[in-house]
């Protein structure tokens, strides 16, 4: 493990260090080291003197000069300045209990092998995180390090950890001094504790230890050879010895007693049960405190060390991959959700790819230079490294330069008569289209240029607009021999099924329709010269070549399309275009909306060439979905527990559990499956845009059977149907192990649990399936079951028959993440919005909110307030800290960005001065009425938000630390929500 400090002062450090007497007393011989490039300036090597030390934590070099200036800060009492130094700070690298343990019994190279691996991570921050600020930005420079190496925890445990005190100061390339800049170090804290891990996993190997990976996702690794029993006695003895320290404290605290105990001391009294706390304990009752747990599980000192020098010496090599492949498989794996890598990320995959078989060295070179498809991008101003694929890199020039270069459009369609037919239509619909929903019509229609974009913010009514488009090519071009055909893609099922019920016309995913029409189908009816021909949602259209035909691919809710699924868009339409056809490619979207999940911004890049006029565009910013506030009827909490609610209250019956296929998140190592999961091989795409088989038949689904964490490989059955030599249909069984960071993106992981239904449940279909008519993301509700599962559902205005034993892939639709909530649209919705505090909110006397349950932003809010048509409530934990989170845009990461910047923007709301009181959250909404409306003709209507209701206000509310879902929702008198957050464990809210 590895954790942080907060930067201390000075003087707190060397007072610290003198009460506690925790760094700088009591050190064996070799305990403690100078490290990094500063230190050597300083002339510090070997051990660390204390008076060194010391003068170094207040800023001053060992002849006592003043190397870094002291911060000057306003005392708020007296209000005049004062002179404060960080002296730096603490950075702590534990073994895990059993390597503790071992070197605890004397077994020799643990501590070698612990003192190598810390001293790689060290290195490895002197190089990319030994930061100081210049007027060019953050850079690097020479580390000034004083490690402190213990075996013992507070509670006198074994615990084999060294502490890295990183000082505030940096030895800068001209032979100066600054000082360090330390937020990378926090951000990265997790990633280094990895890395650190990863070192001990090697170092151990290469002695001859066997090491077992127990998470392979967090690295967590243990050393083979200690008895189990001996990591619980040492691990479950904490809990007592602080129950035991708590007590003092609270006798301590009425009758004076302790007060001038360290807090340390406090632990190691507790650990000899009951002797008096300002005694110093020595290192023969330590050992003594230890012989007695060995003795308690049945060992000793020498036969634990015997156990573990038996299995040094039957230990057996294997070979290893090579490090730039477990890099590349990194690479390629990140770059399916994003187009530049950050390094410590990247570093991040390579462990968990390699688990513990390559050095840090090794894999940094590997990055360096060492893997052949990675290219550097550069450092941005705060000093994170970022790289990118060379296929990414060409791949995203390669798309817009397309982009810029598609030919002119020549339409079959005119100008005048186009204008003249939306007069009627407003007209003979009673309707005013907006300057926006013209300039769409218009510009599909009969625009120059082969690639159009229309950007919409939310409600704006982008897609229905399109209803004019085919009624315009039915009701004039079609009757005078003209056409307008238009195909409509969009990156969801439940998209691609709103646009079809926009515009009269099937619709597909873009998946879907790159599987039926590929490239490569399309250069073979050219070069056979067949006329071209078009599959959409199963439907053969054949396209007649001539002057009076054109083509529009469209594709709705382009946020979502990445970089390589554009590339096989672009291919499609030069083929067409190849064939004689006038093809134009008509983006639509929202920038402000939830971000794709693949590599690549083309959406926001594209719009940057509208503003430059280099392709037809139009924005949509006067928003027709909110109506006037009307009655709100509010969601009683979260998925389950609405349910149970429901059920409670006698609004539905209980119904009957049946089990449903739940998609599950996969990632490159085998703690992301679980036996029995459900592997679906969807294959990969080739570079022409068709989908080859991977690993197993095309669409194949097979049982995960096996899993070993030490290979990283996942053991699956698979069965198909064959023909035999009398073909004869038989049914093939076949067992194959597969490497789990290669399964990501060919495969789809379903995982089996059960839901119960009943008439009036509300459910969400997670599936397309085209027999069925169903599209992923549909909203229903069950109007008939029968106890085999067959049920009526209105899914969306129209009736679908679904039995749940053949299409499992449902779920409860009570409460939806924001990603599957976007393009719908709802009379009344909740948001429920916790947040990060600034520093702790206080909810009940002495509890402190602690981790995040989740991550707001501008994206979300937007999303979340423009899905209703009358009001949306949001609840949240701190309206202040809700409206400091909105403040920040989520945006795709792209290689063509000049500046390469996190990919994380700050609006101008951010750049407030810190002095300046926060603002309310109505505020904060009216900064986003402002932001997506541009005033001009016509009447608009803004986002409507009827109220914030902070959680902490609500009556009993208690959250805990960490919190997953909400656990009991109750109806009140005024229809508020009353929540109660379970204590749970986890990092937050996901979605």
């Amino acid at each position: 493990m590895m954790s942080v400090s907060p930067g201390m002062a000075a003087g707190q450090a060397g007072g610290y260090f003198s009460r506690e007497d925790y760094y700088l007393g009591g050190l064996e011989e070799g305990s403690s080291h100078w490290y990094g490039r500063g230190a050597k300036a300083l002339g510090l090597d070997g051990p660390v003197a204390e008076e060194e030390f010391r003068a170094l934590c207040r800023g001053e070099n060992p002849e006592r000069n003043r190397i870094v200036a002291p911060k000057l800060t306003r005392d708020r009492e007296s209000g005049g300045l004062t002179e404060t130094h960080r002296a730096g700070n603490d950075c702590t690298f534990s073994a895990p209990k059993s390597v503790s343990i071992a070197y605890a019994a004397g077994v020799d190279q643990i501590r070698e092998a612990h003192d190598a691996a810390v001293t790689s991570v060290i290195s490895h921050m002197e190089e990319h995180y030994c930061h100081y600020r210049s007027p060019e930005g953050i850079r690097c420079g020479g580390m000034v390090a004083a490690k402190f190496d213990r075996a013992t925890s507070r509670n006198v445990d074994p615990q084999l950890h060294s502490h890295v005190f990183v000082v505030n100061a940096v030895h800068t390339g001209d032979g100066s001094w600054r000082a360090n800049e330390p937020r990378a170090i926090f951000q990265d804290q997790k990633s280094l504790g990895l890395l650190y891990r990863q070192a001990l996993a090697r170092e151990l190997s290469e002695r001859g230890f066997e090491v077992e990976v127990r998470d392979r996702s967090q690295m967590f690794i243990e050393l083979k050879g200690i008895d189990p029993l001996l990591i619980g006695h040492f691990s479950s003895r904490r809990q007592a010895i602080e129950e035991q320290v708590e007590l003092w404290r609270d006798e301590g605290r009425d009758e004076g007693r302790f007060a001038e105990v360290p807090h340390a001391r406090l632990y190691e009294m507790a650990a000899l049960e009951g002797r008096d706390p300002k005694r110093s304990i020595t290192n023969e009752e330590v050992t003594r405190i230890f012989e007695r747990g060995f003795e308690e599980c049945g060992t000793s000192f020498a036969q634990v060390k015997r156990e573990v020098e038996r299995g040094r010496e039957l230990s057996i090599s294997h070979t290893i991959p090579d490090a730039s492949r477990v890099v590349e498989l990194a690479a390629r794996d990140l770059t399916e959700r994003e187009a530049v890598l950050d390094r410590a990320r990247l570093l991040d995959q390579a462990v968990l790819v390699s688990g513990g078989e390559h050095s840090v060295a090794a894999l940094n070179l590997a990055i360096d230079g060492g893997t052949l498809d990675l290219r550097r991008l550069g450092r941005d101003a705060r000093g994170r490294e970022f790289y990118t694929t060379r296929e990414m890199l060409e791949l995203e020039s390669r798309n817009l330069e397309r982009i810029r270069e598609f030919p002119p459009f020549e339409s079959v369609a005119r100008v005048p008569e186009v204008e003249a037919y939306l007069e009627l239509w407003q007209e003979r619909e009673g309707v005013r289209l907006t300057a926006g929903q013209k300039a769409e019509v218009l510009l599909e229609l009969t625009g120059s240029r082969g690639v159009a974009l229309t950007i919409g913010d939310p409600g704006t009514a982008k897609t229905s607009t399109l209803e004019i488009v085919e009624r315009f090519n039915e009701e004039v071009l079609r009757p005078e021999g003209r056409e307008h055909l238009s195909v409509n893609l969009s990156y969801t099922g439940k998209a691609a099924r709103e646009l079809s019920l926009a515009t009269g016309r099937p619709a597909l995913t873009l998946d879907s329709f790159e599987n039926g029409n590929p490239a490569s189908k399309f250069a073979l009816q050219r070069a056979n010269g067949e006329p071209p021909m078009l599959v959409v949602a199963g439907e053969k259209i054949l396209i007649p070549k001539g002057r009076e035909t054109q083509v529009v691919l469209r594709v709705d809710e382009a946020g979502f399309l990445g970089a390589r699924q554009a590339e096989r868009l672009l291919d499609v339409a030069d083929e067409l275009r190849q064939s004689g056809l006038r093809v134009k490619l008509h983006l639509l979207g929202d920038s402000k909306q939830m971000q794709g999940i693949q590599a690549g911004d083309l959406l926001r890049q594209v719009r940057e060439l509208g503003l430059k006029e280099e392709v037809d565009y139009a924005h949509l910013t006067e928003i027709l979905r909110q109506r006037d506030p009307g009655l709100l009827e509010i969601a009683r909490g979260l998925n389950r527990e609405i349910r149970r609610a429901r059920v409670t209250g006698r609004e539905i019956e209980a119904g009957r559990s049946f089990p449903v296929l739940a998609p599950v998140r996969q990632g490159i190592t085998v703690e992301g499956y679980q036996l029995g999961d459900t592997l679906h091989f969807s294959g990969e795409r080739t570079e022409d845009g068709r989908t080859v088989a991977w690993g197993a038949r095309l669409h194949a689904e097979g049982t995960v059977v096996g899993l070993d964490r030490e290979r990283n490989q996942v053991r699956v059955d698979l069965s198909f149907e064959t023909l035999d030599r009398q073909r004869r249909k038989v049914v093939r069984e076949v067992t194959k192990d597969f490497p789990a960071a290669e399964l990501p993106g060919r495969t789809t992981l379903l995982r089996e649990e059960e839901r119960s239904f009943s008439v009036g449940d509300r459910i969400v279909t997670l599936k397309n399936d085209r027999g069925l008519g169903v599209q992923n993301g549909s909203l229903g509700v069950v109007r008939e079951i029968d106890d085999a599962g067959r049920m009526r559902v209105d899914l969306e205005g129209r009736e679908v028959t679904l039995d749940i034993k053949k299409y499992r892939h449902l779920d409860h639709a009570y409460a939806l993440t924001i990603h599957k909530s976007q393009g719908a649209t709802v009379e009344h919705s909740i948001l429920y919005a916790p947040v990060r505090p600034r520093q702790g909110v206080e909810l009940e006397p002495g509890k402190e909110l602690g981790e995040s349950y989740g991550r707001m932003s501008y994206n979300a809010l937007n999303v979340a307030v423009t899905r209703a048509r009358f009001t949306t409530r949001v609840f949240t934990n701190s309206i202040e800290d809700l409206e400091r989170s909105v403040q920040f845009v989520d945006g795709k990461s792209s290689t063509l960005d000049i500046a390469r910047e996190p990919v994380r923007e700050i609006t101008r709301t951010q750049q407030r001065d810190i002095t300046e009181a926060p603002h309310d959250l109505q505020r904060s909404i009216g900064e986003l009425e402002r932001a997506m409306l541009k005033r001009g003709d016509g009447v608009r209507r803004a986002p409507s938000l009827e109220h914030v209701v902070p959680l902490l206000r609500a009556p009993g509310l208690r959250i805990p630390e960490q919190a997953l879902q909400v656990r009991a929702v109750q109806k009140v008198v005024d229809r508020q929500l009353e929540l109660t957050l379970p204590k749970l464990p986890g990092m937050g809210f996901r979605d």
